[in-house]
């Protein structure tokens, strides 16, 4: 990414203040070959000079030479997990307005603003003006698309402006980005993995491949819930969707492996049942997402492998946000309660006593956070 912009700038600033190239050249005691060739970046003033060139257009140093500061990965990410923990357990409103500082300052480094993208979407549901801040992660998709020039950070923000969209209610917004038909799975770690086989190098190709088996199993948990939920009131669907991922949540042990997922398959198929006014079935749900939260009481939030994902731990750290979850553990369980609690399908088990015990264990559990 080029970081110096001086020459253009002196260009803009200059037309903006309606001089000519003699004129600033006779304000700085230079020719009007030289100020042409600032402009052209074929040569750079004498450092002696910006300051009066700053003075002179009414910029700061950083302006006048475009200086545009960047940001790692690990920066990125200790960033973005401070303000999540200040949104969901601090000020909140200082949080974010630390976040528009941090967005003027970093507004062309491209990868931090594709991750506060994340940090917005996941954290607008604290906020009265959610539909402003989807409008600001719009902007801020639009900025990425425009001026990153980095194919995968335009294709995640089309995602994530899609994600906005639907939040939105403009399902036709979505259609326009991605299109209208489904798309084929790129076989890119496949290829990758057997590169790295080529090369005898089987131990990487092996952790390609499982981190590949990983991020399948997950999209194909969720999407078979969100094909359950889009038939919920089709008996059999429901249950041949609930039979057949029980069995791989299950097999994949899913409960310890990655509690996110698992909990969305208990709730999903409780609300089902709810559907049915099947109370004891409800509630053995229930009972398993309580049993989960109790599974991983201070890492809920934090994604590792097990006996069988024994390579992906590196690839985790690998990630943008590490190994660790978009919103912080007491976010996503203080959610969780007012799902459950909130949920006109679980009304008609308000009084039961395992109900109001399953709610008052998590409760307890976030309490022992603070």
């Amino acid at each position: 990414m080029e970081l110096l912009h001086l020459g253009e700038n002196i260009i803009r600033l200059r037309k903006k203040e309606h001089m000519t190239q003699e004129e600033l050249a006779n304000y700085m005691g230079v020719s009007k070959s030289s100020v042409s060739k600032w402009e052209t970046s074929a040569t750079y003033p004498d450092i002696m000079f910006l300051p009066e060139l700053a003075n002179l257009f009414n910029v700061t140093l950083d302006e006048l030479i475009g200086y545009e500061p960047q940001l790692n990965k690990k920066q990125i990410r200790r960033i973005y997990h401070t303000l999540s923990d200040e949104m969901g357990n601090g000020d909140k409103d200082a949080a974010m307005e630390k976040l528009k500082e941090y967005l003027r300052r970093y507004a062309s480094c491209f990868p931090f603003l594709n991750q506060m993208t994340v940090l917005l979407l996941n954290h607008a549901y604290l906020y009265e003006n959610q539909a402003e801040i989807y409008e600001q992660i719009l902007t801020i998709c639009k900025r990425i698309e425009e001026k990153s020039g980095d194919a995968s950070l335009i294709k995640e923000s089309q995602i994530m402006a899609s994600m906005v969209h639907l939040q939105l209610n403009q399902p036709e917004e979505v259609l326009n980005i991605l299109g209208e038909s489904s798309k084929n799975i790129q076989m890119d770690n496949e290829l990758i993995a057997m590169a790295y086989q080529m090369m005898n190098k089987t131990e990487k190709a092996s952790e390609i491949l499982q981190a590949s088996i990983f991020q399948y199993l997950l999209y194909f948990v969720q999407d078979s819930l969100n094909y359950m939920v889009y038939h919920m009131q089709e008996q059999n669907i429901c249950d041949q969707v609930i039979h057949r991922i029980g069995g791989i949540v299950q097999l994949f042990e899913l409960d310890q492996l990655h509690p996110f997922t698992a909990v969305g398959f208990y709730l999903s198929t409780a609300n089902v049942y709810a559907m049915r006014q099947d109370k004891e079935a409800v509630l053995t749900q229930l009972e398993h997402i309580m049993h989960v939260v109790e599974l991983h009481q201070g890492d809920f939030h934090v994604l590792k492998g097990d006996a069988f994902f024994n390579q992906i731990d590196a690839w985790l750290e690998e990630l943008d946000l590490g190994p660790n979850a978009p919103r912080n553990e007491h976010s996503i369980k203080d959610t969780l309660i007012q799902s459950l609690e909130q949920n006109p399908s679980f009304t008609f088990i308000h009084e039961e006593f395992r109900y109001k015990n399953i709610i008052e264990k998590l409760k307890s559990m976030l309490k022992e956070e603070n």
